[in-house]
């Protein structure tokens, strides 16, 4: 079903936070984009399923009208609200309370800088039952180097765009850190953007708690700290924008299960551009191809994957 699409910037009127730099920064600003809403935009529709207030945990879950009704958890790292305090952010097809995970994928951290020096705004790009929640870092202009790419981070949290029908478990976490576990590497190179990894976890498409991981295949092709095709309206080139799918890493099959099929689904919104270029634009960039808005997702490498950021997913 197609879903309207809005973006929310930390540059917005009536923004809840324009420098996130406390883990309770980032609470305030999932709970402004998703629930509550802010200046005249709407909230996605999502709603606040449990919070610990003391421990700076909340629990949020996406429209079971719309999707799947997963659920998600933004949380501080060490239970502190510190100056710099990384979060994690896990995702469920149940949660039961606020520490209790069914059918969980791993927590990956979001690296939080804790001056302007490193951190610059934020953006959220979404829908009632999937988003992208990025962290953007300090520098608006040039190549980002290991030390700025760690303070730029891209993670999408919702149903992906199933090809299959009735696929009942799409909920996930997308980030560029593989396996199933938990994880706390904040290094530049395990951000999406500064990496040849797109990463996820599915459970089986009929419900079971069997789960495998999923990856965007052939990436190492357009990834590089160096090259720069340059500005493609400058040069007179065309844009070409093709959507990325998610395959089973392991095969065809996991263990013999079709629930868990080789091709599967696609990350909502996010495009893969045929030109590789921009490295030493002003961010953050987006761009206007035949009447929609993209974010081009930067990191170390010179930018290739764009996110679709009006119109609608789910289409």
């Amino acid at each position: 079903m197609p879903l309207p699409v809005t973006i929310y910037r930390s540059t917005d009127v009536g923004a809840p936070v324009g420098l996130p730099m406390y883990p309770s920064d980032w609470i305030e600003i999932l709970k402004a984009c998703l629930v509550d809403g802010y200046g005249t935009k709407l909230p996605l529709g999502w709603t606040l399923e449990f919070e610990d207030v003391g421990a700076y945990k909340a629990a949020f879950r996406s429209s079971l009208v719309d999707g799947s009704g997963g659920y998600f958890r933004v949380s501080s790292y060490d239970g502190n609200n510190n100056l710099g305090g990384d979060i994690d952010l896990k995702c469920a097809s149940e949660m039961s309370d606020i520490n209790t995970f069914i059918k969980a994928g791993g927590a990956r951290r979001l690296n939080v800088g804790s001056s302007s020096t490193y951190t610059g705004g934020w953006t959220v790009i979404g829908t009632s039952i999937g988003f992208w929640i990025i962290h953007e870092s300090s520098q608006p202009t040039g190549s980002l180097n290991s030390t700025y790419a760690t303070y730029q981070n891209a993670f999408f949290i919702g149903d992906v765009e199933s090809y299959i029908p009735n696929d009942a478990g799409v909920f996930t976490l997308i980030s560029a850190i593989s396996g199933f576990d938990d994880n706390g590497g904040v290094g530049y190179s395990q951000f999406i953007g500064s990496t040849t990894y797109v990463l996820c976890t599915l459970y089986d498409t009929d419900g079971g708690t069997g789960k495998a991981q999923y990856e965007i295949p052939g990436l190492q092709y357009w990834t590089s700290t160096t090259y720069d095709g340059g500005d493609a309206e400058v040069l007179g080139l065309p844009i070409i924008l093709n959507k990325t799918m998610l395959i089973n890493t392991n095969g065809e099959t996991t263990s013999g299960s079709v629930s868990l099929p080789f091709v599967r689904c696609s990350p909502p919104g996010l495009y893969l551009c045929g030109f590789v270029g921009y490295r030493t634009a002003s961010f953050p960039l987006i761009k206007t191809i035949n009447g929609d808005d993209y974010y081009v997702i930067r990191g170390n490498y010179t930018p290739f994957l764009w996110i679709k950021c009006s119109g609608e997913w789910y289409v």
